[in-house]
């Protein structure tokens, strides 16, 4: 299963630089493309975030926001005895890019998880 979701954000809410442009909130052109595959109880899943054009120069410079790139991986197992429980391994960011969503607010580095979710009907 392939998925590609292309976004162009055209939110202008942020502060202003010093030419008097308003910065974005968000980057312009996202590409969010995600491959879905599934084995009997394993699922893995594969994401790519690739922001293609930052609209705004940051704050009190002249230098544009740089675009980026963000892979994460999730592995997801189901037991056959209970299919209300899922084990799950994580990982984000996992090229530990150095990303600001938001002018001056970084992105969390390399993040890895595991650990069992528990469905009850």
């Amino acid at each position: 299963d392939y998925t590609h979701v292309f976004n162009d954000a055209t939110d202008h809410s942020g502060e202003t630089n010093y030419e008097g442009e308003t910065l974005p909130f968000m980057p312009r052109h996202t590409h969010d493309c995600t491959i879905r595959g599934m084995h009997g109880p394993v699922a893995v899943i594969l994401s790519e975030r690739w922001v293609s054009l930052r609209e705004a120069l940051r704050s009190n410079t002249n230098r544009w926001q740089l675009p980026y790139s963000v892979f994460d991986a999730d592995l997801r197992i189901t037991p056959s005895s209970n299919p209300n429980v899922v084990i799950f391994i994580r990982g984000e960011n996992l090229t530990n890019e150095p990303i600001e969503l938001l002018e001056g607010y970084p992105s969390p580095s390399r993040t890895l998880s595991a650990g069992v979710t528990l469905g009850i009907q």
